[in-house]
Formats: structure tokens, sequence, C-alpha cells
């Protein structure tokens, strides 16, 4: 993932609500401003390990 980008939203890779969610953002983003990176993958820990130095959450993170 490249993190030079400022909008970066981090989501559950098996959560279906989540997944909408990312759908959803996906289809109001003409400009293609966000970036998605499900919380599974090994860069995502990586990336939140230098954000909030908490556990991985469940759920959708924000990083700008």
């Amino acid at each position: 993932m490249n993190t030079k980008h400022s909008h970066i939203i981090l989501y559950d890779g098996v959560c279906k609500l989540c997944h909408a969610s990312v759908n959803f953002i996906i289809h109001r983003d003409p400009k293609a401003i966000f970036r998605f990176q499900a919380l599974q993958n090994f860069k995502s820990f990586e990336l939140l390990e230098s954000q909030i130095q908490k556990p991985i959450p469940d759920s959708i993170v924000y990083i700008q």
C-alpha cells in the first residue's frame, strides 16, 4: 500500500458490513481520493502500529 496518500481506510476484510461500507465510499468517490486496505493484510498491521499503538480493531479505521 502506498502510504503517501492522505486518505487511507483500513477495514475488516471478513465483515460484510465493512465491505458494504467500502463499496458505498468507492461509488461516491469519483476522484479516487480514498485508498483501501484490509486489516488482515500485514501492511495494515505495520501502518496501524505506527499510528495508534492499540490492538487491531475489527471495524473501519480512517487514517489521514
